[in-house]
């Protein structure tokens, strides 16, 4: 679970949602001078799958310290493990090359995104359940790389840093970067197929709606990626089941919307935020929350949704 905090709200975003917000970037991506790579399909699953493990984990969210909901960083390494190991495999069995990507972002996770981040902590220095579950990616990854052939090792770190654009481009949207209006880096996104340099790409945030990355690597000026999210009281929760229940109720559709700098996004428009909403092309699961969006900018209660946009 993603926790946004708000001061007296908390802006819950479940990991599903999240990954299928990756894979609406990874649909807008191909902007000039970023190329797509080679199996396409198998990169967009990747983005739509890489935190299938948390989708039961979401289903029952941790109560931490202070009765508030665990924010997902904070769950302990060794229910993490076990839950995402199973995502993992389970993507390998659908489509090898996909659960490639996702092996190398679940070795990732537990070793800096495998030095986008920074270096690399010392394996032996880490604990016992991390050092295991690092070890069992990497078995899978020689197992995988063996069968797809001399390219999958190439392929799949492009598709990774890709992947890590994406992942961390909506958690600045959801999490606390677009909210705190922080700069964040994506670093060394390929521009292209064996491209081993990349580019940093520089986020950045305008206001509560509005973002910028620099330089642009979408194939659109304007990109709606929507996102499922559930606001809530920030107050402690006794028992798991009293923020099961509230978790389990309505959930409101916000679009962030990548934007090239020339078109500023105003948070006055609200008829054109529509017209445009409804009238861009999307899969069916988008269009459902983009019509939700639509409703409450039609019905809303003084709260207002947001629309994020990033701009070039």
């Amino acid at each position: 679970m993603i926790v946004g905090d708000d001061g007296s709200v908390l802006t819950l975003v479940r990991q599903d949602d999240h990954q299928r917000q990756c894979l609406a970037l990874a649909r807008a991506w191909g902007g000039a001078g970023f190329a797509r790579l080679p199996r396409w399909r198998s990169v967009e699953r990747a983005a739509a799958r890489h935190d299938d493990g948390w989708i039961a984990a979401d289903a029952r969210p941790g109560i931490g310290e202070g009765g508030l909901p665990v924010d997902f960083p904070d769950v302990p390494r060794g229910v993490h493990a076990a839950f995402y190991e199973a995502g993992v495999a389970a993507v390998q069995a659908d489509d090898p090359w996909a659960g490639l990507v996702c092996c190398l972002h679940a070795r990732g996770l537990y070793e800096r995104r495998l030095g986008l981040d920074g270096p690399r902590p010392p394996r032996a220095s880490r604990p016992t359940v991390e050092r295991a579950f690092v070890a069992v990616q990497l078995r899978r990854q020689a197992r995988l790389e063996r069968r797809l052939g001399a390219e999958a090792a190439g392929w799949a770190w492009d598709a990774f840093r890709l992947l890590q654009a994406w992942d961390a481009l909506s958690l600045y949207l959801t999490w606390t970067g677009l909210r705190r209006g922080a700069t964040w880096t994506l670093a060394s996104v390929p521009t292209r197929p064996g491209d081993l340099d990349g580019v940093n790409l520089t986020v950045g945030a305008v206001d509560g709606r509005t973002a910028t990355v620099t330089p642009w690597p979408f194939a659109a000026d304007v990109v709606d990626v929507p996102v499922r999210v559930r606001r809530v009281a920030r107050r402690a929760y006794r028992v798991r089941r009293a923020l099961v229940e509230v978790h389990r109720g309505h959930h409101r559709a916000e679009v962030h919307r990548p934007r090239r700098r020339q078109r500023h996004l105003r948070r006055d428009r609200d008829d054109r935020h529509r017209r445009r909403l409804q009238h861009a092309p999307r899969c069916r699961a988008e269009q459902v929350l983009v019509e939700g969006l639509a409703r409450a900018l039609r019905d809303r209660d003084g709260a207002e949704p947001v629309v994020g946009g990033v701009r070039h």
